[in-house]
C-alpha cells in the first residue's frame, strides 16, 4: 500500500491492490486542512509533498480549448479538457475510463471546481465522443451551440474556417460508377457536399432549376455506397418519384434502388436497410414515419425542400424526426415569402445553427408575417 504518482495522476493502493484515485477535494483535505486519511486508507500531507508537486489551494477555471491543423490537405480539429490558473493550463487527468478534477503542469497541481468534470462528461455523451480529442467539424459547430455553465470555451482556430480557407480543401473527382460528366461548377458542388457530409454536417443545394442538383446528390450517393454508408433516403414531392427513379437509372445503374411507395410500400424496416438509395414521397414519408424513424439513416435528402418551409406544419415537423447522419436540403426557391422559410430548411440540415425560432424571429423580425404581428400586439 501506499501513494503512488504516476502518469500525471495521484493513486493509493487499497487493500487487494485496487487503485484508489482521491479526488480533488480528497487531496485539498489532506495537503491544506491536515486530513490523514483518504477512504480510510492512510495518507498524510507529506505524502503528497514529498512528489514534488506544488499543490495551489485555489481552484482554477475548467476550459475547453478547441484548435484546428491542417493535416495532408484535410482540417483537423481537436478539443481538450484543462484546468487554467493564469498562464498555466493543465490537461485533466484520467483514471481509466473516467475523468479526474485536477491536471498537472510544469509540477504544478490544479484543482477543479465540484461539478465541472460531471459537466464535462455531458459534453462528451453530447458529442457522442469517449474522450476529449480530435473532432468533426460537424461536432466543432455543434459544441459553439452548446449552452455552458460551468465551463468556458476557449476557440482558438482563429480564420481556419472561412470560406476561403476552406474552398482549397475541395477536391475528388467524379466517383467512379456515376455514368456521365459533370460541368466544372457541379464538381464543385459536389466537392463541397463531400467535405460536408465527411465533416458531419449538411448542406442546401439552392441552384436554380435545370443546373445540376440532382446530379451532384447522386455523386454523393455513390461516394455514400463506396464507404459502405447505406441505406440513404431521398423525400421528394409525388410528381417527382418517377423522375428520380430515372435519373438514378441512368446516370447510378450500379446503386441498388428501392421505391417506397404503392405496392412496393412495406411495413418493416428490414426490407429497406439493404438498399443504397430508397426513394419516398414527403407525403408517403408523414404517413410513415414510424417506419422510417426505426432506420439509421446515412443521408436524408429532401427535394424542392420549401416544402419543408413552415416550421409548424406537420411534414416538416415529421421529416425533421427522421434519425439521419447527415441531411441534404435540394431546393431552386429556399425563401418563397419571408427569411423564416430559410430558417426552417437550415435546421432540418443542421439544426439549432441558427439558434431558436424565436431567437432568430427576435433578431430578424422582419421574418414574422402581418397576420402573426397583428396578434402579438
Amino acid at each position: 500500500m501506499g501513494l503512488r504518482f504516476v502518469g500525471g495522476r495521484f493513486f493509493q493502493l487499497g487493500d487487494g491492490s485496487d487503485a484508489i484515485f482521491p479526488t480533488a477535494s480528497e487531496i485539498q483535505n489532506v495537503v491544506f486542512e491536515n486530513g490523514q486519511a483518504i477512504r480510510n486508507h492512510p495518507v498524510s500531507a507529506e505524502d503528497f509533498l514529498r512528489t514534488g508537486i506544488e499543490f495551489v489551494e485555489y481552484l482554477a477555471d475548467p476550459l475547453v480549448i478547441v484548435e484546428y491543423r491542417a493535416t495532408e490537405g484535410h482540417p483537423t480539429i481537436s478539443c481538450r479538457f484543462v484546468a487554467r490558473s493564469g498562464i498555466f493550463e493543465a490537461n485533466v487527468a484520467r483514471a481509466d475510463s473516467t475523468l479526474l478534477d485536477y491536471g498537472i503542469v510544469s509540477n504544478r497541481w490544479l484543482a477543479l471546481p465540484s461539478g465541472a468534470t460531471a459537466e464535462a462528461l455531458d459534453l462528451l455523451a453530447t458529442l457522442r465522443l469517449s474522450d476529449f480529442g480530435q473532432i468533426s467539424l460537424g461536432q466543432y459547430m455543434k459544441l459553439g451551440r452548446l449552452n455552458w455553465s460551468g465551463i468556458m470555451l476557449d476557440d482558438r482556430t482563429g480564420e481556419a474556417f472561412t470560406a476561403a480557407s476552406i474552398a482549397p480543401l475541395l477536391r475528388g473527382e467524379v466517383p467512379a460508377g456515376f455514368v456521365g460528366r459533370l460541368y466544372p461548377y457541379q464538381l464543385d458542388g459536389y466537392r463541397w457536399l463531400s467535405f460536408m457530409t465527411e465533416n458531419g454536417l449538411g448542406g442546401v443545394v439552392a441552384d436554380e432549376m435545370g443546373l445540376g442538383k440532382t446530379i451532384q446528390v447522386i455523386c454523393l450517393l455513390f461516394e455514400a455506397q463506396h464507404r459502405s454508408r447505406r441505406p440513404n433516403l431521398i423525400l421528394t414531392p409525388t410528381t417527382l418519384l418517377e423522375n428520380w427513379r430515372r435519373e438514378l437509372a441512368k446516370f447510378g445503374p450500379s446503386l441498388r434502388v428501392q421505391v417506397h411507395s404503392g405496392k412496393s410500400r412495406t411495413g418493416d424496416p428490414a426490407d429497406l436497410i439493404g438498399y443504397d438509395v430508397v426513394i419516398c414521397s414527403i407525403e408517403t414519408a408523414v404517413v410513415d414515419v414510424a417506419l422510417l424513424r426505426n432506420i439509421q439513416w446515412y443521408l436524408l435528402v429532401v427535394d424542392e425542400a420549401q416544402n419543408i418551409r413552415n416550421p409548424n406544419a406537420r411534414r416538416t415537423v415529421q421529416v425533421k424526426t427522421i434519425q439521419r447522419e447527415c441531411a441534404i436540403a435540394v431546393t431552386g426557391t429556399p425563401i418563397e415569402n419571408r427569411l423564416q422559410d430559410l430558417w426552417s430548411i437550415t435546421d432540418f440540415v443542421i439544426p439549432s445553427l441558427l439558434g431558436s425560432l424565436s431567437q432568430f424571429e427576435h433578431r430578424h423580425p422582419e421574418t414574422i408575417s402581418d397576420r402573426q404581428k397583428r396578434t402579438t400586439r
